[in-house]
Parts: structure tokens; sequence; C-alpha cells
């Protein structure tokens, strides 16, 4: 964020608003989500609070509808994030998706779910907003890659059969359960996340291939072992061939 060097936003110039902005966190702020250290809403906002104050940063969130992925229903929206000088006028903004899981127990109760799922909207939209500031970002990389170096699993080739439906991982990946031929046929989940769906939509989008996977889909693939909380998983690299 660049400001101009004679406005202020709460009271502050520019290198204290950016030095403010990247002051790491206590470790007890972040919590573990899918195996990943994530910072939660309230702390975001705090970090919005204390460095903007509540009058020189402004929201908004509009629905825009929903789609049905992987067995879940998920309500889209656009947000328009604004941070104000003293004056009022607009020192930075930017425009974003945003998304959460609506929870749906039956098709009649859609409209009163997607009406509870508007605040976990606006509570998503706030933390993509602190992503594109900055705010933990560098923090969480330095964490996630250091898990990741200490907890590297063994490469495999793979041929496996979809035993479940694929659902939603997170907000950044899916799983099924599959089972695996080179495990004398022993059931673990299959992880996709940025990588292996990235290698997926070079053949197809996400959403038509969670579309046409059914239980006894085969693929041969290849990817990363990996055990969380006990159980075996195979993190996705690389669709090599979709048998069935």
């Amino acid at each position: 964020m660049i400001m101009k060097a004679e406005e202020t936003i709460n009271g502050k110039d520019t290198v204290t608003i950016v030095k403010e902005l990247n002051e790491p966190f206590e470790e007890s702020c972040f919590e573990e989500r899918d195996d990943y250290k994530t910072l939660p809403y309230h702390v975001i906002k705090g970090r919005f609070d204390d460095v903007f104050g509540l009058f020189n940063y402004q929201l908004h969130v509009t629905d825009a509808g929903y789609e049905k992925i992987a067995g879940s229903h998920v309500l889209l929206g656009n947000a328009h994030l604004k941070i104000l000088y003293d004056n009022g006028s607009v020192a930075w903004e930017e425009q974003f998706p945003c998304a959460t899981d609506i929870i749906v127990a039956s098709e009649s109760q859609k409209c009163t779910s997607i009406s509870n799922s508007s605040e976990f909207l606006f509570q998503n939209a706030l933390k993509k907003g602190g992503k594109l500031l900055g705010i933990g970002v560098a923090q969480l990389r330095k964490m996630r890659n250091k898990k990741s170096s200490s907890n590297k699993g063994k490469a495999i080739h793979a041929f496996v059969h979809v035993n479940s439906a694929f659902t939603k991982l997170g907000t950044s990946g899916y799983k099924a359960s599959v089972i695996v031929d080179e495990w004398q046929k022993e059931e673990c989940e299959l992880c996709i996340f940025k990588k292996g769906m990235a290698s997926i939509e070079k053949v197809l989008p996400m959403t038509e291939f969670l579309k046409k996977v059914k239980i006894g889909s085969s693929f041969h693939i290849e990817g990363v072992e990996n055990t969380y909380q006990g159980k075996k998983q195979i993190i996705l690299n690389e669709m090599v061939k979709a048998a069935s």
C-alpha cells in the first residue's frame, strides 16, 4: 500500500502503517486447520482496528449466489475494501471475490442457511483483505515452510480407486477416500491442494472434474505420502492418467 507523504491514516504516516501491519503475532494467535496454521478472523480484525482505527477502513460485501461443489453448498460474494486517509479520501482500495461454506440440512432450508452464512462471508472477505495487505503473510509462510521441511513425505506413484465422493478440505482443497493398489488395497485419503488442482486443470476445470468423478473411478497418480492425526494420506502432485 502506497500513501501520499503528506497524508495520514489514523494519525500515522506510511512508515508506521507498514511497520504495524507487518508486526509479528504471538504464536498463540494462530490456529490449526487441516494441518495448516492460519490466523482467525478476530485476530485479523483486531489488527485492522489497531492499525487503521474504526473509521479509516470500509468493507462492503455483496452476495453473488451459491454453487454446489463436491457436495457442499458454497456462498459466493464480491468484496470491496477501502482504506481511508484521515481527511476521508481513499488511500487504497481493492475489489476481490470471497466465499464460504453453507451448512444445508435440506433444500428447503437453503435460503435460511444462506442468510445465516452472510456473516461468515464477511469474515472470509476481511481475512482475504488482510492477506492482500500482507497481515501475517510472511510469518505464516515461514511457519508453513518450516513444517513442510520437517515433515517431507516419501514420493509415491500409485494406482488408486475412488471409494467416496470428494468433499471440501478447509478452504483450499478437496479430499476423498481411495483404495491404493500399491498398499495391498489399503484405504487412505487422497488430498488435492493447489499443485494437484493445477495438474487437473491442465485437462479440465476443477469443478468439472469434481462432477465427473464417481465412486469406483480409477487414477494413476504421483504424490507424496503423509500422515495426519494417525491417518495415511496421499497429497496429489500430478494426475498421470485417469483409467476410468
